[in-house]
Parts: C-alpha cells; structure tokens; sequence
C-alpha cells in the first residue's frame, strides 16, 4: 500500500510538474504560478451545496465574536474567546447550552484559547491554566490533563492530543508536542529555531484531519506534513514571490507592506480536494487541487451559488467549509442576500449567520 500511494503521488507530480522541479519524489509540490488574482474560480466547480445558519439571539447567548467552528452530531460548536465560552447549537440555530467555567476549581478554566471533539468528548485547551480540559458533550466535567507548553491550538484523533506551541525560552523549543490521551508524552516534533521571534500570531489553521489522517503545518509554512511521523506530504511553491528556503518566515512580519512575498493561510483536506488560500495584492485567491482527477485550479472566487456575495469560509470540518458573517455587515453590504434567503428580520445585532459549504464527493 504504501509503494502504491508513493507511484501515485509521483505520477500526479510527474503529471503537473518537470522532473526538475520535484525535489523530493514522496513530497507532491504545487507550483502556484503568477497572475492568479487575475483569474476566476466558480464556486460551484467544487462545492455542492450551501446551508445558512442564522443563530439564535438571547441574552444567554449573545456571541462576542467566532474564533473557530466545529460540527459533531448535528451540532455547531462556537468558540468565543472574547466571552471564554463554547456556545453550542443545533444545526437549525437553536441555542442548546454553553460551556462558561471560568475560575481554578475543578472543571474550570482561566483562558479559554482552542478546543476539539472526539470520542464523544469535548476538550478545552486552557491557555492561561496551561491545562486541557475534557467534558462529555453535555458538558459534564471528566477530567484535566497539565500541558506543559504555551499551545494555542488543539486536535485530538485516534487517541492522540496534537498542540501546536508558541515559542519556549527553555531548553528544546518545539512547534508540535503529541500526547496520547492520558496526557503522557509521545513526541516533540518540529525543532523551532534559536532566533525565531515570532511576529505572526494570527488565526491561520495549523491541523487538518481527513478519514483519520492528520495534517499539520506550521503558520505560512510551505510544507504540510501527514500523521504522527510528521512526514512531508505537500509543498507550495509560489512562482517569483516564494519565500526563500534559506530564510525563517517566523523572523518576518508578513503584513508589512514591504514583505514582498506570497504565503499560504488557511489549508483544508477534503475527500476529492486540497485547497488553501492566499493573499495577492490584497485579493484572497483560493488553489484547488482535485485530487481525483489531478486538476489544479487558482484564482478568485466568484460565488455563483448565491448572487452578489462573497465567499470567505475560515474552517473546514468533514466535508463542509465553514464562513460566519456579522449580522451587522449583512444589513449593510448584503441587502439582497437577506431578501433571497428570507432574512429580512435579521437586526444589526443579532448574532452572526453561518454559511455551511458543502464540498463535492
């Protein structure tokens, strides 16, 4: 099996790109060329369905902001960390309850960063409490395990607690720590270097995960790596504006305007499809890999599937993208999408809609 996934990564890179510009024969590389922002990409070309999810607005519910969508069992996880609160609802937008336990008693937390589901279990990634969290989906308290890093985002599969840390002034500084569920250790992966100073903290995914197979890359890093071995399994290239080899991204400050490069933010793994997106001349330009049918699409996308808006998905989930837009910004800017989707009672402070894309087979 695995000689056989080796011929086929080989054939699609073979297939797309000259020998001499494969680096590595297991590592499938994506030569994203130049003029991207030019081009225009159908939405309906890879997303079969949308779902709108206006949420519920109540008092006991009023969401500050969203910093990360999950859905388990026809429910939508809501991450707030403005508020310190997982908000949960049902696929329809109702309310069902919230997970707000701030303090240092037992199934309580200090600074609620990330969260993930598996098993039937919610877990809470307590950044200022270095502490994660485990609840049932009821939100019964169960247990903690002590984190001994500064991790900012959270994935459980398969048994297995992905941290992905920020920089450590002791001893070894890893960007990855795997814990098995227990929270012994398994390994440390990805050695940060000395100098790294860490200018970008932004909301870019590091951790995908696909039919039980993990993905991780590191904030604007060009490879993505698979499974606990950390194996490189994908590496972008940007032609004319790919950051250098040679250089560490973490020393640069991307949003400066004389940062003169291209680098990827958020990165999804479908069944039929990789995607990732892009900023060019302040235009966000989504690559589409069809990994069925080795077909390689970039451009900016033109939302064909609801006339006169946008599309900015910022998670993925399954076989679904995931956008939250302000309830605000829709009145506002988006008047006609309101009168299609029969929204027309929305109010500028009632909380955000969600918009769930579902991605083809």
């Amino acid at each position: 099996m695995k000689e056989d996934m080796k011929y086929y990564i080989l054939s699609i890179i073979l297939l797309f790109f000259p020998c001499s510009e494969v680096c590595d024969s297991d590592v499938y590389e994506i030569k994203i060329l130049k003029g991207t922002n030019q081009k225009e990409l159908l939405l309906s070309s890879f997303v079969e369905n949308i779902k709108i999810v206006p949420l519920e607005t109540k008092d006991e519910c009023l969401i500050s902001q969203i910093d990360k969508i999950r859905i388990f069992k026809d429910e939508i996880y809501i991450l707030d960390k403005m508020n310190n609160a997982v908000f949960i609802y049902g696929i329809d937008g109702k309310h069902h309850r919230t997970l707000f336990k701030v303090g240092n008693g037992p199934g309580e937390y200090l600074q609620l960063m990330d969260f993930d589901i598996w098993d039937n279990q919610l877990f809470i990634l307590d950044f200022g409490g270095r502490n994660i969290l485990k609840y049932d989906c009821n939100l019964n308290y169960i247990n903690k395990i002590k984190n001994y890093n500064f991790s900012t985002q959270i994935l459980v599969n398969n048994g297995l607690i992905y941290l992905y840390n920020l920089k450590s002034k002791k001893g070894d500084d890893y960007k990855c720590t795997i814990l098995n569920i227990s929270g012994q250790k398994k390994s440390d992966k990805l050695l940060r270097k000395d100098n790294e100073n860490l200018f970008n903290h932004n909301e870019c995914n590091v951790f995908a995960v696909n039919n039980g197979e993990v993905f991780i890359s590191p904030v604007y890093d060009k490879l993505i790596y698979k499974d606990v071995n950390l194996d490189p399994f994908y590496r972008i290239r940007f032609e004319g504006k790919e950051f250098p080899d040679d250089r560490n991204i973490e020393e640069q400050n991307v949003n400066d305007q004389d940062f003169d490069y291209i680098v990827k933010n958020n990165y999804y793994v479908f069944d039929r499809y990789f995607i990732f997106d892009y900023l060019v001349q302040d235009q966000r330009v989504f690559c589409v890999l069809d990994r069925l049918n080795n077909q390689l699409n970039a451009g900016v996308v033109k939302n064909d599937l609801i006339q006169d808006y946008r599309f900015f998905p910022r998670w993925g989930d399954k076989n679904y993208l995931i956008e939250e837009i302000n309830a605000g910004i829709l009145c506002e800017y988006f008047p006609d999408f309101l009168k299609s989707m029969n929204l027309e009672k929305l109010s500028l402070n009632d909380n955000p809609v969600i918009l769930i894309y579902e991605i083809k087979k």
